[in-house]
């Protein structure tokens, strides 16, 4: 229990929190059952869930249910939901908080990826609510959207997300609109920078992207998830009865700094840039001193341990299961000539145009590497022509595979 707010300060209600077994919503399911109120997680994992259900259950407050469901698919969610509430009775407290997230310049954004974040946050929220709706209290049920910074300030390669919250923001002001008549109350909040979330993770990955993003935060530092807990504990107690179709920030007065994404966005997402366009600097240059010393033993070094190849479909008889630092030192020892450029794609995408010949066969292609975060190779596909090159190469590389394996 928080030290804030009075003991058992929720006894008696419950709560169904969307999105609640990770993260700020697990934190906010598990402020909700410390002061007593029973409830009711939901998410898409069942590992997620079963293991929040055991987190919450420690607390002892009420009774606490764990439902999967992807809240995209409202006929799931509503039966779920008609579930909770036949064990809990009305429901006093609905959070929206599934969210999905990637960094996208809108350039290269697939329509499926657009749709995908639209659909969870903006389509799952409705879902949720809509849900919800029959069940609800009346009057005094809480209603509370996670929205996001994006929803009030345009950030670059966010135009998903910005999209997405921002139309979460304006259902969450309509629905206090439309259900205030009936005791229902309906608010959003806004975290700022949280430590310790899968969001901040993809925003800042490195130590000189959080000092960006602390740097553009006038409190100077990065919030913690009980922080937007304590604010939802707040919004759905009493003490907030007269508080409706507000938006909360929760962002150490990030929201102060600028509009339009001068600071608060820009900057985060530029320090990302800034971080990944060092990372690839550093592997080209590294990769370069692969390819002009031929130490192909140092290959190895720049892939990531997941790392995935992808040759033309016929070569699988050749890659199989084998080590793809084996097969690309293979693929470079048994080339002659060989000469390349290299091009960025976009941030972490590189194409590498290559020369070459086998015997008298020349050789023509391009490689596709995509890096991961920490500019290591996470992906090669490899597409060359002409097609005796791709047959010469091939059988070259089976034949340096073959002598490594006599070694």
């Amino acid at each position: 229990m928080s030290g804030t707010f009075q003991a058992a300060l929720l006894k008696g209600k419950s709560a169904f929190v969307a999105g609640g077994t990770s993260g700020i919503n697990l934190e906010i399911a598990s402020i909700l059952a410390k002061n007593g109120a029973s409830v009711c997680v939901a998410s898409r994992d069942p590992d997620r869930i079963a293991a929040a259900v055991a987190q919450l259950d420690v607390h002892g407050g009420g009774v606490v249910l764990g439902m999967q469901a992807d809240v995209r698919d409202y006929e799931k969610v509503s039966e779920v939901v008609a579930a909770t509430a036949g064990e809990f009775g009305d429901l006093d407290i609905v959070v929206s908080g599934a969210a999905g997230n990637f960094v996208s310049p809108a350039s290269t954004l697939s329509a499926n990826g657009f749709k995908a974040v639209v659909g969870i946050d903006l389509l799952g929220t409705f879902n949720v609510y809509r849900a919800c709706y029959p069940y609800l209290r009346r009057p005094g049920a809480s209603l509370i959207s996670i929205s996001a910074p994006q929803a009030q300030s345009p950030y670059p390669h966010q135009a998903h997300v910005c999209a997405a919250k921002a139309g979460v923001d304006m259902l969450t002001k309509s629905l206090a609109l439309e259900w205030g008549k009936e005791g229902i109350r309906a608010n959003g909040i806004i975290p700022g920078p949280i430590d310790g979330t899968e969001g901040m993770a993809r925003l800042a990955p490195t130590k000189e992207a959080r000092e960006m993003v602390e740097a553009s935060i006038p409190l100077r530092r990065f919030g913690k998830k009980i922080d937007i807990a304590n604010l939802a504990l707040f919004l759905c107690s009493d003490a907030a009865s007269y508080i409706t179709g507000a938006l909360v920030p929760c962002d150490g007065g990030q929201v102060l700094c600028g509009s339009g994404g001068a600071v608060p966005g820009y900057l985060t997402l530029c320090a990302l840039e800034t971080a990944l366009k060092r990372k690839v600097g550093e592997f080209l240059h590294r990769f370069d001193g692969v390819i002009a010393s031929k130490d192909l033993g140092k290959l190895s070094e720049l892939l990531a341990d997941d790392v995935e190849l992808a040759p033309p479909p016929h070569w699988a008889s050749v890659v199989g299961k084998r080590n793809v630092s084996a097969l690309l030192g293979a693929v470079f020892s048994s080339i002659e000539d060989f000469s390349y450029k290299r091009r960025w794609v976009d941030d972490v995408e590189i194409a590498l145009e290559f020369t070459g010949r086998i015997g008298d066969k020349q050789l023509q292609g391009i490689d596709l590497i995509t890096l991961n975060q920490s500019g290591q190779i996470k992906k090669v596909d490899v597409l060359m022509r002409p097609l005796s090159g791709i047959e010469a190469l091939r059988e070259a590389v089976v034949r340096a595979l073959q002598q490594r394996a006599e070694q």
